[in-house]
């Protein structure tokens, strides 16, 4: 979850994020077991079909051309961002381009359906963990206004009218998101509309995620926690990027910059102690919890050759990490998970074909 000033491109442009080279694919011979030797660990290549000791392997790998896919709603339905041609043009830095819109993507039938059309780009889509409704973005340039979506009826509420950033905001619950706004303020969104202010600073808040019992934020590199109700923080943790708590909010992925040019992935406990350090990297991004909370998934670049570079699955436990060969050159958004944990969704932009390419991945 690397905070990035997100920008909706053209599919004639170069992509729109942060590159992050990954991992290259497989040339189509017979599964290879492939061990690779750090310092500290052992990791261990995995093509499909393979099994591990950490009881994490792919069964299947599916692209789908010319989509890019977002999140779950079930298995089987994916929310993916496509050009909606039957909406008039919006004018983007200065070009005429269609809105993107949010679509409805059945795995099984191949069917797509808008959620609903309107000339205006929107993005970042996360479902809410029972999957009843759909926390949003409608985007300019590089600022955006978040709205909840019912997955049943199909209405909207705009989340205030505050400018928040591209790229952040989780879920707290059935029923409320956090997110955080441009001028500083960390903000509870209920499914109705109804928002709360839980913290305001004139500091750039770079994170703000919910906890059990508070919320995590990072300024200046510091991770704090701050208990509801409260007004005191408590200071967790120095030189810290960014952090993701588990879904049972027991278990912390936390980046730490480790030098100016090297970024290290830990698990720890909710207080940001007993690390568990997964991988190090120039770059970070697209991590994202299993739904049970026992995988972490993520994408590494580095520059050079000391780095680790892919897409991984880690165990949260023991800490062993499993890389997913995929055919991408850059990940645009964060890995997300299916309902049971069992698939993968990751997206790419391609040049080749001037578009993005989704991949979901199915585990064993």
């Amino acid at each position: 979850m690397k905070q990035t000033h997100f920008k909706w491109i053209n599919t004639g442009a170069a992509a729109c994020c942060v590159a992050f080279l990954l991992a290259g694919c497989a040339d189509g011979t017979a599964p290879a077991r492939e061990t690779i030797q750090k310092p500290d660990k052992t990791i261990t290549v995995v093509e499909p079909g393979q099994s591990t000791d950490t009881k994490v392997a792919v069964s299947q790998i599916a692209q789908i051309d010319r989509t890019r896919g977002i999140s779950f709603i079930t298995e089987e339905q994916l929310v993916i961002v496509k050009r909606n041609e039957n909406e008039q043009k919006i004018a983007v830095e200065g070009e005429m381009m269609f809105p993107n819109n949010l679509y409805v993507h059945d795995l099984a039938t191949k069917q797509e359906e808008a959620l609903h059309e309107q000339p205006a780009h929107q993005g970042f889509a996360k479902p809410s963990p029972d999957g009843k409704y759909l926390f949003y973005k409608l985007n300019n340039e590089e600022s955006a206004h978040g709205y909840m979506m019912n997955l049943e009826t199909r209405e909207s509420v705009e989340l205030g009218s505050d400018v928040i950033d591209t790229m952040t905001g989780m879920w707290m619950d059935d029923t409320h998101v956090l997110f955080m706004t441009i001028e500083g303020k960390v903000i509870k969104a209920s499914v109705d509309g109804t928002l709360e202010t839980i913290l305001s600073s004139d500091r750039r808040i770079f994170t703000a995620v919910p906890g059990e019992g508070g919320i995590y934020y990072v300024v200046n590199e510091v991770l704090y926690f701050l208990p509801d109700g409260s007004k005191q923080a408590e200071k967790l943790a120095t030189d810290v990027v960014w952090v993701i708590p588990s879904p049972e909010r027991k278990q912390l992925a936390l980046v730490k910059r480790t030098s100016n040019t090297t970024r290290t992935l830990m698990i720890t406990d909710a207080k940001g102690n007993e690390p568990i350090e997964l991988g190090s990297a120039t770059q970070v991004f697209g991590t994202s919890w299993s739904p049970d909370g026992k995988k972490l998934a993520y994408s590494l670049t580095s520059e050079g050759t000391d780095g680790d570079n892919g897409v991984f699955v880690a165990d949260a436990i023991s800490g062993d990490t499993v890389p997913i060969k995929l055919d991408v050159q850059y990940l645009s958004d964060d890995l997300g998970w299916s309902p049971s944990g069992k698939k993968i969704v990751a997206a790419t932009y391609s040049q080749e074909q001037n578009d993005f390419i989704t991949f979901v991945i199915t585990l064993k």
